[in-house]
């Protein structure tokens, strides 16, 4: 009885409250992850920014020496 009123749910297009309680926990959770990878990913540019300044430095140190 169960899996039939499913099925009449879904073949109606009807959502239930559930199913969009879920969606939404899953964009919530989903928005959540992607803030965590963009911060991380932020710091790795700023990282690899201060990299090359020190390695361009550092060539020109050695410019200089030579």
């Amino acid at each position: 009885m169960t899996s039939m009123l499913k099925q009449i749910s879904h073949s109606n297009n009807f959502i239930t409250y559930h199913e969009i309680k879920s969606i939404v926990n899953f964009l919530h959770v989903l928005v959540g992850k992607i803030s965590q990878y963009k911060e991380l990913f932020s710091y790795m540019l700023d990282y690899s920014k201060k990299l090359l300044f020190a390695f361009d430095f550092r060539a020109e140190i050695l410019k200089l020496s030579d």
